[in-house]
């Protein structure tokens, strides 16, 4: 059961990384990313990943979200 779900968490994550790369627009590459973290989520909750690990996966996804919001945009905020 573990190992599906932590395969399911690693499918999750690498349509995650395949929109970023194909420079999706951005509701597309929120709607994967979403989908991911509740994954994640998902995993945590039934003791797959230790929830500090998710965490960190988490923050370094939702990083390059962020650097592909700012680098689409025109105006950059502080």
């Amino acid at each position: 059961m573990n190992i599906n779900r932590l395969s399911r968490m690693r499918t999750f994550i690498k349509n995650f990384e395949k929109v970023v790369l194909a420079k999706s627009p951005v509701k597309d590459i929120m709607s994967v990313f979403s989908a991911m973290q509740k994954e994640i989520m998902r995993g945590v909750n039934k003791r797959v990943i230790h929830k500090n690990a998710a965490a960190r996966k988490i923050s370094r996804m939702y990083s390059k979200v962020r650097s592909v919001v700012e680098g689409t945009s025109s105006v950059k905020s502080r």
